[in-house]
């Protein structure tokens, strides 16, 4: 009769930076999979301290906490059939390494540095080699002896991993998984809920695979504590599994538009930003969200990235104090959607008209009326300081609204709608926030859908000028241009890298004419990017679902550099 094996693979809810609290997890869930006779127990990388813990992996008292508290693990493997591999940090030799290591039975097999590291993990890890280290794939790639079952060996590559989540992950990660598997077996395990969400959010994905099938899977942010699935031995070494294959050969984002992704990857965008948020409220125990909505399209989507996280954490919508705060420039539209938008979503709704005190204030200052950067940005400032004086009074976090694209061009006020304690639309660029209204409007129906179309085909404004006959005068695109084309630019010219000279001559290709029609629009967008580094350098929290301007890592400028290489280079194009 054929050996039957039992893989078990885990998305534990992590403490960052605590070790004995995710000790405890992992042994709970250890049990779990004894009841369940697995054979081998995957958890991701890093779990025992949580992968986010930057600077702390240096500290002495992290590096002995996680020590002890695998000192526990192993000792609640004592008397148990299942082989448990964990992670940590550990000082070797002078070094601090990122160390997988397997248990079984109260000892420990093997320990396994990880030698391919990022440039991010080498600020804090070194690579480095223990006796009877085994090749490095990725992670790691062990034999599990399978003789306490009474089986022969098996080849199994284990993959703990702690990568952050971008769009189009799961597909990435189950070609990757599948491709280890070919000729034998793969387990994949990454990081999930509770790591911390300052700028990554992780989604807790994870796959077992044989011989090229997919056996097990956990889809991104479906946060299954654990997940086993059986399989003969034998299939593994001599023949396929039968399973369901499924393709990897989709692409997540479209060429010409490389923002745009498949549409099956928006609820995956959705729940990959509010789980962010949702992580950040439990994490600082705060059950309360504070929201400027505004009826335009960023703040809709902040409202519907809130109820999200609301529903996650099974919170009632009235937590989030929705608040609309008309002054000069308000159009009776916006105000409006605004008001409709928060009697659907159930939110506790304020509306404070905010023209007295930003008079008065102006009036205070020695303003003379004129409609200059002061009369706009006190607006702004005014509309913020409601906004944190509010989460101040009702105990709760005041959600971000600017996008990207916004972040990218600088447009949004410094000290104003720049500022928020968690960010949302952070890594979002506006051609993909019209992208996500959409799907949500088709996703929720009825007058939902109905209102989410009126701010879709609302002109982009920060509505900060009065009105022309009750419409909107300020237009945003008639002054930065059109946010496709600048989305374009900052994919290309920011995150690909590419020169002027290759950036105008794709935009010909995408948009039709000739490059040098092009390069107007590309010399403002240089501009807006190099002068707004400063207000980049002190962006708040926020999720990144794959390209981010964050200055903790994702993109880090100097605040005055100069941008006249760029427009050079630009400007020779028109020779």
């Amino acid at each position: 009769m054929a050996e039957i094996v039992r893989i078990g693979v885990c998305s534990p809810r992590v403490s960052v930076a605590d070790p004995d609290a995710n000790a405890r997890e992992i042994i709970r869930l250890t049990e779990e999979a004894e009841r369940q006779e697995a054979d081998l127990l995957v958890f991701p990388e890093l779990c025992l301290t949580g992968a986010t813990c930057g600077d702390l992996f240096k500290s002495a008292v992290l590096l002995k906490g996680a020590e002890d508290a695998l000192e526990a693990v192993k000792k609640a493997t004592r008397g148990k059939k299942t082989t448990v591999v964990v992670g940590l940090p550990r000082q070797y030799k002078g070094k601090i390494l990122n160390v997988t290591v397997v248990l079984r039975d109260g000892a420990e097999l093997c320990a396994v540095p990880k030698n391919t590291l990022t440039i991010e993990e080498k600020r804090y890890f070194q690579v480095g080699k223990f006796q009877g280290e085994m090749p490095d794939i990725c992670s790691l790639s062990l034999r599990v002896d399978w003789k306490a079952r009474g089986a022969k060996n098996a080849a199994i590559t284990v993959i703990p991993s702690a990568t952050a989540y971008t769009v189009g992950e799961a597909k990435r990660k189950r070609a990757l998984t599948l491709g280890c598997s070919k000729g034998g077996a793969a387990v994949y395990a990454c990081a999930g809920f509770g790591e911390s969400t300052t700028d990554d959010v992780f989604s807790g994905y994870a796959a077992v695979c044989a011989n090229g099938n997919v056996l097990y899977e956990n889809p991104p942010f479906a946060y299954n504590e654990i997940g086993i699935c059986a399989f003969s031995l034998e299939e593994i070494k001599r023949a396929k599994v039968t399973a369901q294959k499924i393709k990897i050969d989709e692409t997540p984002i479209t060429p010409n538009l490389p923002f745009l992704c498949e549409k099956a990857e928006y609820e995956t965008i959705m729940r990959a930003v509010a789980t962010g948020l949702a992580s950040r409220m439990r994490a600082v125990k705060n059950e309360k969200l504070v929201l400027g909505v505004s009826g335009g399209l960023d703040s809709t989507l902040a409202l519907l990235t809130s109820l999200r996280a609301l529903d996650m954490l099974h919170l009632p919508h009235e937590r989030l104090v929705a608040i609309s705060m008309p002054c000069f420039g308000t159009s009776d539209k916006t105000k409006n959607s605004a008001a409709k938008l928060c009697e659907l979503s159930g939110a506790t709704a304020r509306e404070i008209c905010i023209k007295e005190s930003v008079t008065l204030h102006l009036k205070e200052i020695g303003h003379n009326g004129a409609h200059d950067s002061a009369y706009e940005n006190a607006q702004a400032r005014m509309r913020t300081m409601v906004l944190m004086d509010t989460a101040n009074h009702e105990g709760g976090l005041v959600v971000g609204t600017g996008d990207l694209s916004e972040e990218a061009l600088g447009w949004c006020t410094f000290g104003g709608d720049h500022f928020s304690n968690y960010n949302v639309n952070a890594s979002i660029p506006k051609t993909l926030v019209k992208a996500l209204v959409a799907y949500e409007a088709e996703r929720l129906g009825g007058a939902w859908a109905e209102i989410l179309h009126t701010v879709l085909g609302t002109e982009i404004s920060p509505e900060l000028l009065p009105p022309e006959n009750g419409k909107i005068a300020q237009k945003t695109e008639e002054i930065i241009g059109s946010y496709e084309m600048n989305d374009f630019f900052l994919y290309h010219a920011i995150f690909g890298g590419k020169p002027p000279e290759e950036v105008l001559r794709l935009a010909a290709e995408v948009f039709g004419g000739e490059a040098d029609e092009y390069s107007q629009p590309l010399a403002r967008f240089y501009k807006r990017f190099f002068g707004a580094q400063f207000k980049r350098s002190c962006a708040p929290d926020g999720v990144s679902i794959g390209h981010s301007l964050s200055p903790r890592g994702s993109w880090r400028m100097p605040s005055d550099a100069s941008v006249a290489l760029w427009l050079k280079q630009t400007e020779a194009v028109k020779e």
